[in-house]
């Protein structure tokens, strides 16, 4: 089967993530953040930045049983598929996503609210690990959710708080207009081979 370099905005139209049980929770930390950021920040205009590779497993409807609520998604179309590698990009983007929602002003935010709709339906299934630790600060701490059961601090929490810190630090430097530029480039510049 051929590969496609598919943009973040095509590659989120109608999927739904999961991460099987046996991957890793985040862990990426400074270093890897800073890598990322400095990618993206020295992007010239019109380039596109090779983000890697995304080994997805498309699923069958009837694999998705066990995603619960979620499964009206499924039903109206919505494919599930596994990520087999590529998680901690993919986390890692949508943490960059929420910290750029937060920082662009109402006006200027409506196209990333739409693809954080879908985000949001996306990081549901980010974190599936045996007891929905990471799942439960992830929805807290960085999507924003409200009646998230508690959860137990670990190194792969910890992660996703600093990632989360780093980038709201980072935007924060940013004037508007590079705000707006660099909200084109996460959505059209980053491709992913698929």
């Amino acid at each position: 089967m051929a590969s496609e370099l598919q943009p973040l905005s095509l590659l989120f139209q109608n999927r739904l993530f999961r991460i099987p049980d046996y991957q890793r929770g985040y862990a990426w930390q400074q270093p890897q953040l800073t890598d990322f950021w400095d990618d993206l920040i020295n992007l010239q205009d019109g380039r596109y930045h090779y983000t890697g590779l995304l080994s997805l497993k498309n699923l069958k409807s009837s694999e998705a049983t066990s995603w619960g609520s979620d499964l009206w998604m499924v039903s109206k179309g919505f494919k599930p598929c596994h990520i087999v590698d590529g998680q901690q990009r993919l986390t890692t983007i949508v943490i960059m996503l929420n910290a750029l929602k937060n920082k662009i002003t109402t006006g200027k935010k409506q196209l990333i609210d739409n693809y954080l709709v879908t985000k949001n339906n996306v990081c549901r299934f980010i974190y599936s690990d045996t007891n929905g630790n990471s799942y439960r600060f992830f929805m807290k701490y960085i999507i924003g959710g409200t009646n998230i059961l508690p959860f137990t601090s670990t190194i792969y929490t910890a992660n996703l708080k600093y990632a989360s810190r780093f980038f709201d630090e980072r935007f924060s430097e940013l004037k508007p207009k590079d705000l707006k530029e660099f909200q084109e480039k996460l959505l059209t510049a980053l491709v992913f081979d698929t």
